[in-house]
């Protein structure tokens, strides 16, 4: 594909100035356009979750999942599901020129079109819990969960959280289990004891990524000088 690359920095340095996307979108919109230009500007990027984790330093996969779908739903990339447990497929929206914005706008309802969100089934494993889609027989009975069956969700609870967190609910019972195990946590609420957990890391990751951007300026200023 045929790639302007200042003009596409450039296009989206300013998209950012009249639009609102968080720090660790932005960082992630960088990184990986900068390994696309890495790879040679294929038509679809294949990458995984934990290495996009890795080219923006979060140890957050929610944290990654939720900056990339932001980006999708801005109408700025195109992801497809992987298949047979492959990684997902990127494709960006370029700014101008070929597979440019305009390319992916509907006339007839004058929304964007053909964008996808959700986790990424590559690389899974097969989950510690059956995820349960039908109805509780007991919203308010509790039920442990966990190695140390230290965490406690009512059978909505358990659903809520694997709706709000499809591919880390699990990771996030492991970690709230294991610590209430360790360190003897108490909560009178697993449940909320689990989104203080990561509402707490969230804006962890998003500090460190505002931190990464703000370096990431710094060292694109001088070469393309598209922030001054």
């Amino acid at each position: 594909m045929n790639v302007n690359f200042v003009s596409e920095m450039t296009a989206f340095n300013r998209w950012v100035k009249s639009n609102s996307l968080s720090a660790t979108s932005r960082l992630l919109w960088f990184q990986m356009f900068l390994y696309w230009n890495e790879v040679g500007f294929p038509d679809w990027l294949q990458v995984d979750i934990v290495r996009l984790m890795g080219i923006v330093q979060v140890n957050s996969k929610n944290t990654v999942i939720r900056a990339r779908d932001d980006l999708v739903r801005a109408g700025l990339l195109i992801s497809k599901r992987g298949k047979n447990k492959e990684p997902n497929k990127y494709q960006f929206v370029l700014f101008s020129g070929q597979n440019s914005r305009s390319s992916f706008f509907d006339r007839e309802t004058g929304h964007e079109t053909g964008y996808q969100t959700g986790g990424d089934p590559g690389g899974q494993t097969g989950h510690l819990y059956k995820l349960n889609k039908d109805k509780p027989n007991n919203k308010k009975e509790k039920k442990p969960y966990g190695e140390f069956e230290m965490v406690h969700l009512t059978d909505e609870e358990l659903l809520k959280l694997q709706d709000k967190y499809p591919d880390t609910w699990e990771d996030w019972i492991i970690r709230v289990d294991r610590g209430k195990a360790m360190k003897d946590y108490k909560y009178k609420n697993d449940y909320a004891g689990i989104l203080s957990w990561i509402d707490k890391e969230e804006k962890e990751e998003t500090q460190k990524a505002f931190n990464e951007l703000m370096a990431e300026a710094e060292w694109l200023n001088p070469h393309y000088g598209i922030y001054q």
